[in-house]
C-alpha cells in the first residue's frame, strides 16, 4: 500500500502582489504485510483461532531532518537536515503481529470467548484540544517516530435468554501502548516543519469492562450498553513523569436505542447517550501582566480537568404509508426530534478575560449544536 502525505499547502501574499510559499514538503510512505492463519477445532465445542501478520513501513521523503536529544517536554535542536533531489528511502521499521483466539460453547446458549492480539500502527494523529476547533495532524513513522506497537487481550462470557428473546454479554480488556505519539507543552502543530521536534512518545494503556443487553422479539425492542472504561499515557516530562489521562478517555459510556412498534404501520423509537466529559488542561491560577490575564497551570498536569458530560435523547416516529406489506415499493414519513430536551452539549471549554472588568476571567462553554433540531423526511423505496 503507498501513502502520499501532504502536512499543509499555504502561500503569503504581500501588498506588492509578492508571494512566498510557506506551505510544507510533501512525504510518502510504503506499507507492506503478510498474513497466515489457521482455524482448529479441538473438540466440537472448543475452536481455536491464531495467525501470524507481517508488516512494514518505508518512510520516503525529500528532506530527512535530524534532531539531538534534550531535555523532556523541550524542543529538540536540529542536528541536521539532508536534502535529496529524489525521492530518498529514509527509514524502514519491520514488525510481527500475532494473534490468537479461542471460543468455548458451554451449552447452545452461552459461551466464553477470549483473544490476544499485537497491531502495529505507522499513521498517528497528534491532536490539540486546547482551541475551540480543534486542530488535529497525521504523521507517519519516520526517522524520528517510531510506529505505535498495541498489545490487546480480552475475555468475555456470552449468553441468551428465553429462546434467544435476550441476547447478552459482559467483556473486559486489556490494551498496552508502546511508542505513544503526544506533544510538548506549547506546541506549535500548524504548518510547522519542525514538528518532530516537538513531539514525544511514551507508553499508553485502556482497559474497561462492557455490559451489553439486547431484546430482539417482541413489539418492543431494543438494546443496551454500558462501558467503564480508563484510557492514560506515560510520557517523560509531561505530567509531572505520572499516568494521565488521554483525552480520548470516556469513563462511564452509556448508548439505549429502544423500538415500539403500535402496529403495522407505526413505529416510535429513542435514543439516549450519555458520555463522560472529555479530559481537558484547565488553568487552576492567573498571572497578571499589565491589563492581560495569562492562564497558568501551577500543578503542572495534562488533562487534569474534564469537560461537562456529554448527553442527549433522540426521538422518532415513522408512519408507513404502504398499506400492503408485501408490496414492492414501500414509502414511509418519518418525523424525529434531534436532542430533544435542549441540552447545550460543549464542544469545547476556554477561558476570556470578562468584559469590562480585567481583573476577573469567564469560562467560555462552546456548543455546536445546542437546540433541538426536529426534521421531518419522506423515505422511498423500490
Amino acid at each position: 500500500m503507498s501513502y502520499d502525505f501532504k502536512p499543509g499547502t499555504a502561500k503569503v501574499t504581500d501588498n506588492n502582489n509578492n508571494t512566498v510559499n510557506i506551505g510544507l514538503q510533501d512525504k510518502k510512505g510504503i506499507e507492506y504485510s503478510a498474513y497466515i492463519g489457521h482455524e482448529y477445532k479441538m473438540r466440537p465445542r472448543l475452536i481455536f483461532e491464531y495467525g501470524l501478520r507481517w508488516s512494514a513501513f518505508t518512510y520516503i521523503a525529500k528532506t530527512i531532518y535530524n534532531y539531538r536529544d534534550t531535555i523532556p517536554n523541550t524542543e529538540k535542536p536540529l542536528a541536521s537536515e539532508e536534502k535529496y533531489d529524489k525521492w530518498h528511502f529514509s527509514q524502514t521499521y519491520n514488525n510481527a503481529e500475532p494473534r490468537f483466539a479461542v471460543n468455548y460453547i458451554i451449552d447452545d446458549k452461552s459461551s466464553i470467548k477470549a483473544s490476544y492480539n499485537r497491531m502495529a500502527q505507522y499513521i498517528q494523529i497528534v491532536s490539540n484540544t486546547a482551541a475551540s476547533t480543534p486542530l488535529d495532524v497525521y504523521t507517519s513513522a519516520t526517522n524520528n517516530i517510531k510506529p505505535l506497537v498495541a498489545d490487546q487481550g480480552a475475555i468475555g462470557y456470552f449468553r441468551n435468554f428465553k429462546d434467544n428473546m435476550f441476547e447478552t454479554s459482559l467483556e473486559v480488556y486489556y490494551k498496552y501502548m508502546q511508542n505513544q505519539l503526544d506533544y510538548i507543552d506549547n506546541a506549535d502543530l500548524l504548518l510547522n516543519k519542525y514538528l518532530e521536534a516537538q513531539l514525544l512518545q511514551g507508553l499508553g494503556r485502556a482497559y474497561g469492562a462492557e455490559l451489553y443487553v439486547r431484546k430482539t422479539k417482541g413489539k418492543l425492542t431494543g438494546w443496551v450498553s454500558y462501558t467503564y472504561s480508563k484510557t492514560e499515557r506515560l510520557v517523560r516530562g509531561i505530567s509531572n513523569d505520572e499516568w494521565f489521562f488521554s483525552k480520548y478517555d470516556r469513563t462511564h459510556m452509556l448508548n439505549t436505542v429502544v423500538t415500539y412498534d403500535l402496529n403495522k404501520r407505526f413505529t416510535f423509537s429513542g435514543n439516549f447517550v450519555f458520555l463522560s466529559g472529555t479530559p481537558a488542561t484547565f488553568p487552576n491560577a492567573k498571572l497578571q501582566i499589565q491589563t492581560i490575564n495569562v492562564p497558568y497551570n501551577t500543578e503542572n498536569k495534562r488533562n487534569n480537568y474534564r469537560v461537562t458530560p456529554y448527553h442527549r435523547l433522540d426521538l422518532s416516529a415513522t408512519f408507513n404509508l404502504t398499506r400492503n406489506p408485501d408490496a414492492k415499493k414501500h414509502h414511509a414519513l418519518v418525523l424525529s426530534v434531534y436532542n430533544a430536551y435542549n441540552r447545550r452539549n460543549a464542544f469545547s471549554i476556554y477561558f476570556r478575560t470578562k468584559d469590562g472588568n480585567t481583573a476577573q476571567t469567564e469560562v467560555v462553554r462552546y456548543s455546536v449544536i445546542g437546540t433541538i433540531v426536529p426534521a421531518l423526511t419522506y423515505n422511498f423505496r423500490f
